[in-house]
């Protein structure tokens, strides 16, 4: 399907009380981003009575649902209320809440394509079995579109691969910012235990990846199902979310002790990985720093960087991501028995 055209597609029409698709946005951005994501959910292609759309937030139902209802009139929107710490429980009341075969879960600042939901309801019609997930792609527009880091993740994090594969980690120290999570069949999800609670958003889904891998889930990539961020993220935030996946690649060896676990985490080593990055760490975040600002200088200028700075830029984020996950994980590590995510979010100095 093209994109901007609308739908010819014959889905089963769904009822209110058994929508296609169930939406979860979780930790939604404040204000204006969350007011577009929604609004490009009214744009959708499949058609708002196909769907229905929960937002998974701290604030009392009320005070959710007044914030949008100038823009959620033509949705089946939901305001489900998250009580506890921040970590607690982040995606499943979500999931516990829908009413759908098919769960997608979005971010406050994602904004999918017109064609988004469709693609991933009719990757799910081809691929019925209850392991298959669908991941699509996100790309980047507007403020993300013109930052060299945001470029970076995206350029390092997809692959366009049309086979399943699992949901493990990735090759490189991304964050995960320019890939979200798949959609799901939600009785396979509630099936196998859901999102560990323990877990914050952002690292839940690394010990879902291990624990669901062994009971056979799978990914199927979907280059159809595009959605785009806008919003930017600074290198100081980025390097504290990398270091926050070490503590949960550490914990997650502490829930499952076997040996699959270190190696599908990358454990092994990490400590002596440490001792030759520990006398490096400050002058590679320093590094990492002036090529960043040199970068969005040129940037705003609207200078384009040259092949060799090019280089040097991905080369120096890549160490400072790298170091920062490893400091996570050795940090855990010196500090056996604690929630490791009680001090989030971690500040990496440099």
């Amino acid at each position: 399907m093209n994109k901007g055209e609308s739908s010819d597609v014959k889905t089963p029409r769904a009822t209110r009380s058994t929508p296609l698709i169930s939406v979860v946005i979780c930790n939604p951005d404040t204000g204006d981003a969350l007011r577009r994501s929604l609004d490009a959910l009214r744009a959708q292609s499949l058609g708002a009575d196909r769907f229905e759309v929960l937002v998974v937030d701290e604030s009392s139902e009320e005070k959710a649902r007044a914030g949008l209802e100038t823009v959620s009139s033509a949705l089946d929107l939901r305001c489900v209320q998250r009580t506890g710490e921040v970590h607690v429980g982040g995606r499943n009341p979500g999931l516990s809440l829908a009413r759908a075969p098919i769960v997608l879960f979005v971010e406050g600042d994602e904004i999918l394509d017109q064609g988004c939901l469709e693609e991933h309801y009719l990757a799910h019609e081809r691929h019925s079995e209850p392991h298959l997930a669908v991941l699509g792609y996100t790309g980047l527009r507007e403020e993300a579109e013109h930052s060299p880091l945001m470029r970076y993740l995206a350029d390092t994090r997809w692959r366009n691969v049309c086979c399943a594969e699992p949901l493990g980690p990735d090759a490189v120290d991304d964050p995960g910012f320019c890939a979200r999570l798949p959609s799901f069949k939600r009785r396979y999800l509630l099936e196998h235990g859901a999102f560990n609670p323990l877990f914050p958003l952002g690292a839940d889904v690394r010990e879902l990846g291990f624990r669901l891998g062994r009971t056979g889930l799978r990914v199927i990539h979907s280059t159809e199902a595009t959605s785009v961020l806008t919003r930017s993220r600074g290198l100081d935030e980025v390097c504290n979310h990398c270091s926050l996946l070490g503590k949960a690649d550490w914990f997650l060896t502490q829930m499952h002790p076997e040996q699959e676990a270190r190696s599908w985490a990358r454990i092994d080593g990490v400590d002596s990985e440490w001792e030759a990055i520990a006398p490096l760490f400050r002058n590679i975040m320093k590094s990492a720093r002036a090529l960043d600002r040199f970068a969005h200088e040129r940037c705003r200028a609207g200078l384009a960087l040259d092949d060799l700075t090019t280089r040097l830029l991905y080369r120096a984020y890549a160490a400072a991501l790298r170091a920062s996950r490893v400091l996570g994980v050795v940090e855990a590590m010196s500090k056996p028995g604690f929630d490791p995510f009680h001090s989030i979010p971690l500040r990496v100095e440099g």
